[in-house]
């Protein structure tokens, strides 16, 4: 089965990046990054992290899963119903902290 995508918005990364290094990221995109789930986040129970996993920022938590989106994803990956396998930081806008990710995504086998 040929993999399927995923085109969702990063947000939340002035909040975790700094300006020059926003700036930094949008120069060297597309960025791998990886996700993982944050159920007892405080502010959104749904909320899903967006990790870099390219050097020199590999690990570092970049942002969130919009909000609406992560609504409708969160359920999914909880039931097991899909996994995230990965996906990448197309672009940054270091102004609004907000980019744009295709994201590998798949039904695990049963």
């Amino acid at each position: 089965m040929p993999p399927k995508y995923l085109e969702i918005q990063c947000v939340g990364m002035r909040h975790r990046v700094t300006p020059a290094t926003l700036r930094d990221m949008e120069a060297l995109c597309p960025l791998k990054v990886k996700f993982s789930r944050e159920p007892e986040n405080i502010h959104d129970d749904n909320a899903i992290r967006v990790i870099c996993n390219e050097r020199p920022w590999r690990g570092m938590h970049v942002g969130y899963v919009a909000r609406q989106t992560a609504a409708e994803i969160s359920p999914r990956l909880d039931a097991g119903a899909i996994e995230l396998v990965g996906g990448y930081l197309n672009d940054v806008n270091d102004e609004s902290g907000t980019g744009h990710m295709k994201v590998e995504f798949k039904k695990p086998a049963n």
